[in-house]
């Protein structure tokens, strides 16, 4: 969240607040919180997407591995983001029917999600990186879903994965990643 405020309504609740009698102790006391909740109420919080602000990309990862128990996550390197947008820009949209439904609820490695991704296709809230496609949620709500026959995104991640999860896990996913479906 970033803090925005609008010109107009910061002027009218400063005199707001400088209008308010100070004559007591006691409404000096409420004038303080009173300037900071007006300010908030003023203010407010604004989605730089939804803003049209610049865009600060977060490019947090989320590897879907586990069932029941929080997923590791964390802020992807730079080396492996440009190695994942290089993968990425070489695949083609899927023309036809979707690949195996890799992305499916169960037990075990299903995917890994990478938030904020810029792309030559457009600006992407969410790429879904799994054996055999990249499905990319964008900021205008589109979906496209791209063809990795060969897991080239996936496998373009697996160093950078492999120091979030366990070398079961990391095993499990290279297998995916050779086979390009799940198992």
């Amino acid at each position: 969240m970033i803090w925005t405020c609008r010109q107009d309504h910061f002027e009218a609740s400063l005199n707001l607040v400088i209008a308010m009698p100070s004559r007591r102790f006691r409404w000096e006391i409420l004038a303080i919180p009173s300037v900071t909740l007006l300010l908030i109420v003023a203010c407010g919080s604004a989605n730089p997407a939804s803003t049209g602000s610049a865009l600060v990309p977060s490019n947090r990862v989320e590897a879907n591995v586990y069932s029941g128990r929080e997923n590791p996550t964390w802020t992807i390197g730079a080396g492996t983001l440009d190695a994942l947008t290089r993968s990425i820009e070489a695949l083609s949209v899927y023309s036809g029917s979707e690949p195996s439904a890799t992305d499916a609820a169960g037990l075990g490695f299903r995917n890994v999600q990478v938030s904020d991704l810029q792309t030559s296709r457009g600006f992407a809230k969410l790429a879904i990186v799994g054996p055999a496609k990249v499905t990319l949620e964008m900021k205008d709500s589109t979906t496209i879903v791209l063809a990795d026959p060969t897991s080239s995104a996936l496998r373009s991640m697996l160093t950078e994965v492999g120091q979030h999860v366990t070398s079961e896990v990391l095993e499990s996913i290279r297998q995916m990643a050779v086979k390009g479906s799940t198992p």
